[in-house]
């Protein structure tokens, strides 16, 4: 089994969303800039064809700019003991989706860096912890923020679980809550401009991966 150190005291809160209760993580917005947001240190992406055939690289500004460049892409979502759903709530200092329930975890793999260590790479960037990842599969999706930019990723969805304990970067994250499916699906459908669309793409390309990380982890 492998043995997940609680990223903090879920027992507050008893409604369909558990929201994170530490008082260093509930206030991270307070703690940051905008200039610190990883997004405004430019680095190349990889274009790659919608096989997943790499093209060539391009500036991570410039994949995102119009009507975007297809590119890799990764997005994260850990899993807690009771099955849960660890999404974070994307900083208001994000160019794209600001404030948005997105994921555990998002990014792009640098130019000859694998999908799940680069992974490992913004969790530790990001939430300030380790996890173990598995892939469950990819999709493409493009959408776009009128005058900010737009997302074109074919993006490679991987699930586990944190192996300690939290501590975010309130430059890209204003807060974690732990989401049962159930009734974030009904979430979304309720109010779907609150959730980033990978997200939402990615729960209709692969509606049971949180209970199957959860299976394959314990």
């Amino acid at each position: 089994m492998c043995m997940v150190q609680p990223v903090a005291d879920w027992s507050r809160t008893s409604g369909p969303v558990a929201a994170v209760t530490d008082p260093d993580i509930a206030t991270l917005g307070e703690r940051a800039t905008a200039g610190e947001a990883a997004w405004q240190f430019d680095e190349p992406v990889i274009a790659v064809d919608e096989d997943d055939n790499e093209i060539g690289e391009v500036s991570r500004a410039g994949a995102h700019n119009g009507a975007g460049i297809l590119h890799r892409a990764f997005m994260t979502v850990l899993v807690d003991g009771e099955g849960r759903l660890l999404l974070a709530r994307r900083s208001a200092f994000k160019r794209l989706w600001a404030l948005a329930w997105a994921d555990s975890c998002a990014g792009h793999p640098r130019p000859g860096e694998g999908v799940v260590e680069a992974a490992q790479r913004r969790i530790r960037e990001e939430l300030g912890c380790s996890a173990e990842l598995q892939s469950v599969g990819s999709f493409i999706y493009q959408a776009e923020l009128p005058g900010l930019g737009s997302e074109n990723e074919l993006c490679h969805l991987l699930v586990g679980r944190a192996t300690s304990a939290l501590d975010p970067d309130p430059a890209e994250v204003d807060e974690v809550a732990a989401f049962r499916l159930a009734d974030l699906d009904l979430a979304i459908r309720e109010d779907p401009d609150a959730f980033a669309p990978w997200l939402v793409e990615s729960l209709r390309e692969f509606p049971l991966c949180a209970l199957s990380a959860t299976e394959t982890f314990e």
